[in-house]
């Protein structure tokens, strides 16, 4: 393989590493606002 080819496998690794990354982020992010709506609403319950 040339350089060139492993520069962008490299790039591709590294730019689909970065995708899940920010797919999990996105995740939990999403799972504690939810959390936080949930813990909201059983409050107002018991209000």
């Amino acid at each position: 393989m040339s350089n060139g080819e492993l520069f962008l496998l490299g790039i591709s690794t590294a730019a689909i590493g970065m995708g899940i990354v920010f797919m999990v982020l996105i995740f939990l992010s999403g799972a504690i606002v939810l959390q936080s709506k949930l813990l909201r609403s059983k409050d107002k319950d018991t209000c």
